[in-house]
């Protein structure tokens, strides 16, 4: 049996530039920038890919995410069966159900919907 690998979480460049937009900046409160941190943005582009069942493929260098707030092993219960099954760690599933919720966030922005809309 294979031992289920922990890793980390990452999202690609541009799936990074859209979080960071995303998190609060007081010089631009205007702007649909609901996240206090990155991380919260992160925690939100997981859920919506988890609950919309949609895994985005990660192209390029990754950048971390917030290792210790983000904590891969916290989600071993409902990924264990499936990353032992495709041989990917538990950081790399949760990215991709990151990246999937990201590609989501994107192109409900760019048909000019809110990020509070998705809630």
């Amino acid at each position: 049996m294979t031992e289920l690998r922990v890793g980390s979480v990452s999202v690609p460049q541009d799936s990074h530039n859209l979080l960071t937009d995303l998190v609060y900046d007081k010089n631009k409160s205007e702007e649909d920038r609901p996240f206090s941190a990155i991380v919260e943005a992160f925690r939100f582009a997981f859920a919506l890919g988890y609950a919309s069942n949609k895994r985005g493929k990660r192209v390029g260098a990754g950048i971390t995410v917030a290792p210790r707030q983000f904590v891969v092993s916290d989600y071993e219960v409902l990924f264990r069966e499936i990353c032992i099954e495709e041989d990917i760690s538990l950081g790399a599933l949760c990215s991709d159900f990151a990246q999937g919720g990201c590609e989501i966030i994107k192109a409900h922005l760019e048909r000019g919907g809110t990020v509070l809309e998705l809630l």
